[in-house]
């Protein structure tokens, strides 16, 4: 998972990219999300996971309940987050 910090506090989005769950295009795809996202002061993770649909799946539970727990460290508000997602 890849952390593009926005402002101190602000609400985070999590960019899954496409890929049909065959591969994984974070670089082509969610990077660029991210990018932006945290430029406007939104808190950014770009999440890397595993190709097929249920690795994937359990992938992204993972990586919500990891931002959850490290939110204070991290700098993110949790009561409020969005997911982005490509193709996949």
């Amino acid at each position: 998972m890849f952390f593009f910090r926005g402002d101190p506090g602000a609400k985070f989005a999590i960019a899954n990219a496409g890929g049909g769950f065959a591969y994984v295009g974070a670089i082509q795809d969610s990077f660029p999300h991210a990018l932006e996202l945290s430029k406007m002061g939104y808190n950014a993770f770009v999440l890397i996971y595993r190709p097929g649909a249920q690795t994937a799946c359990e992938d992204l539970a993972s990586a919500i309940a990891f931002i959850f727990e490290h939110a204070e460290e991290l700098e993110v508000d949790t009561s409020e987050y969005s997911l982005w997602g490509g193709s996949a």
